[in-house]
Formats: structure tokens, C-alpha cells, sequence
């Protein structure tokens, strides 16, 4: 008797059902499948199940991928992503300094063309069009033709004009100097503060700061401890704090999503100096969770240093990867 392609056999000669799980629909955005037993070893049997698990689950993900997502969910998504957005072009103009004429050019154009989907949508060879490209980014369960499509297109197109407005003004808001103000100005960080202080230094004082004001448990310091360690592997302990900007917070972000898994103690990365942990291939990467748990941490340790007087800004602002599930987590505080 033929066995159904969702029927696999153990090597016991239990009938076991596989059903895949698309991958905009995983929370994760992998391919992967849901594996059953059926706790038969007739072939007969087992094509019964096989069949009617089968019907029921391709209602079931049907069900789920034919979901709209509600209009205040996809304004969430677009406001979280296009602030992300600003916060970093806004970084990079606070390191680099205003706009090209070339880049103020393209703002505008942009803003024009929002209003204008059929020119707006034209994109060069294969490339998607933008609002496809964000639904993959975000493995969003939105299908083309849908009127769920339709509207995040649109206001798609009106977020963009937003960004593109905003990145104008702040460059507009760098053409004048305000002297006027009545505010002390600043006291700039002393030699023992934030000039000469090294990024190990800054750690020692922010951790002992924390221990000290009882704000972590034992297991808690240990696990902050080597959060830190790592953002010391990869931007040395002898840099200067006032040194660290916005370029190397990036630098940060984009080593994060290279170190493996558990590099510490995983046999294959054990051992190894940090730049040889990180170019061996084969081993999982570390996770977009934890990832951001990282870049938080460093924004606290930053955001200390900042009140402190170590650093005039904190550079890591803005820097997590906004992963689907963690969009999910907005819109349920949202709602």
C-alpha cells in the first residue's frame, strides 16, 4: 500500500504524521514541521489518521494565514520600524553631519513620489517592491491581492513620507546655532570621568554601582558580568569611553550577530580566542533574544554613563532588531 507523503515510519515501526509549518507563519521565520505520533504500526490504520490529520491541518493553517492583521497593528509595525529608522540616521548626522545636497534631493523626491503608488512601487531589475520586502523582514502572514496588502501599502507609503520629513527637519534643525538659552552649559567629564576612563573602568564602576544598590541577584551579576565581557571582547578594554560612537555601537551589533551559541562553553568555540570563536562555521548563532538582551544592557551601562558624566550620548539608543515575535509583544501592550 502506498504511504502518504505526511506518514513517516520510526525505527521502531511506529507510524509517525509530519505536517509543515510555512515559513511566514513560524514565529521565528523558519521552515520546520510539527511531528506526531501515531502510535500504530498498521500501514492501514495509519493512512486513516494520516488523512484526516491532514484535512484538519490544512484548515487550521489556512485559518491562520488568511488572518488579517488589524489596522492598528500595522500602524504599529510601521511606526516601531521607521522610528528605529530615524533614531539611527539620526545618529549617523550627529557623527557625520548634515545631508549631502544629493541625499536632501532623494528626501524630497521621495516624499513627491509617496502620493504616486505606480511610480513610488517601480523597483530596478527583480528587486521586490518596498512594502513586499517589509513583509518579509517581518515574515508577515499578508499575501499580495489581499485588502490587508492593500492598506499597508498605503500606509506604508505615508510612514515613509513621515521618515523622509523628519531626517529633513533634523537636518533643517543643524543649520542654526541657539545661544539664547539660559541653561548651564554642561560640564564636560574630567580627565577621571569620561576622557581618559576605559571602557573596563566604566564597567567596574557601573557593575559595582548595581551590586552595591542590591539591584541584582548573585545570578543575575555573573550573567551581566559576562554580557559585559563579551562588549569588551569586541571593543577592547583599554578604549576610551568618549571614544565609542555611534559606529561602534554598530560594530557592536553586527559581531553580536555573529558570535556563536553558548560560545563559552560549546566544544567547537571553547578555548578559542574571541576573533576565532566567531569565524567558526557550522555552530548556531546566538539568538535575536538574546541579542537584544545584550544591546540593552549596553544601553543601560550607557545610559548610567551618560548621567554620570562618563559621555555627552548614549550610542547604543535604538539599536535592537525588531524581530516579529517582538512586534507581537507591542501589539499586545498596545492593545
Amino acid at each position: 500500500m502506498h504511504i502518504s507523503t505526511y506518514l513517516m515510519l520510526s525505527r521502531h515501526n511506529v507510524f509517525y504524521f509530519r505536517w509543515p509549518i510555512p515559513k511566514a507563519l513560524h514565529p521565528y521565520n523558519k521552515c520546520t514541521h510539527i511531528r506526531v505520533s501515531l502510535e500504530t504500526r498498521d500501514n492501514r490504520l495509519a493512512m486513516q489518521l494520516s488523512r484526516w490529520l491532514s484535512y484538519w491541518a490544512d484548515e487550521l493553517l489556512s485559518s491562520v494565514a488568511n488572518k488579517n492583521m488589524k489596522y492598528h497593528e500595522i500602524r504599529t509595525l510601521l511606526k516601531s520600524h521607521f522610528a528605529s529608522l530615524l533614531e539611527q540616521r539620526k545618529s549617523s548626522m550627529a557623527d557625520k553631519g548634515r545631508l549631502s545636497e544629493l541625499e536632501l534631493n532623494v528626501l524630497r523626491s521621495s516624499i513627491l513620489t509617496s502620493a504616486a503608488p505606480e511610480i513610488f512601487n517601480l523597483t530596478a531589475n527583480d528587486e521586490k517592491p518596498p512594502v513586499d520586502r517589509l513583509i518579509a523582514l517581518y515574515g508577515l502572514p499578508v499575501s499580495q491581492g489581499s485588502d490587508t496588502y492593500q492598506t499597508m501599502e498605503t500606509e506604508f507609503r505615508s510612514s515613509y513620507k513621515a521618515y523622509c520629513q523628519h531626517v529633513l527637519d533634523y537636518d533643517k534643525s543643524m543649520e542654526e546655532y541657539d545661544l539664547s538659552s539660559s541653561a548651564e552649559p554642561s560640564r564636560p567629564p574630567s580627565s577621571s570621568e569620561g576622557m581618559d576612563t576605559p571602557l573596563s573602568e566604566l564597567v567596574r564602576r557601573f557593575v559595582e554601582e548595581r551590586v552595591r544598590g542590591g539591584n541584582w541577584t548573585k545570578k543575575s551579576e555573573k550573567e551581566y558580568q559576562a554580557i559585559y565581557n563579551l562588549l569588551l571582547a569586541i571593543l577592547g578594554t583599554d578604549i576610551a569611553c568618549t571614544s565609542i560612537n555611534s559606529k561602534g555601537a554598530q560594530k557592536v551589533k553586527s559581531t553580536l550577530q555573529q558570535v556563536p551559541k553558548n560560545i563559552n562553553s560549546n566544544p567547537k568555540t571553547r578555548g578559542l580566542k574571541f576573533e576565532d570563536a566567531i569565524a567558526v562555521v557550522g555552530v548556531e548563532r546566538m539568538h535575536v533574544k538574546t541579542i537584544n538582551k545584550h544591546l540593552n544592557a549596553y544601553h543601560g551601562l550607557f545610559k548610567w554613563a551618560e548621567k554620570n558624566g562618563y559621555v555627552s550620548k548614549n550610542v547604543f539608543t535604538g539599536l535592537t532588531i525588531c524581530s516579529r515575535s517582538a512586534f507581537m509583544r507591542q501589539i499586545i501592550e498596545f492593545a
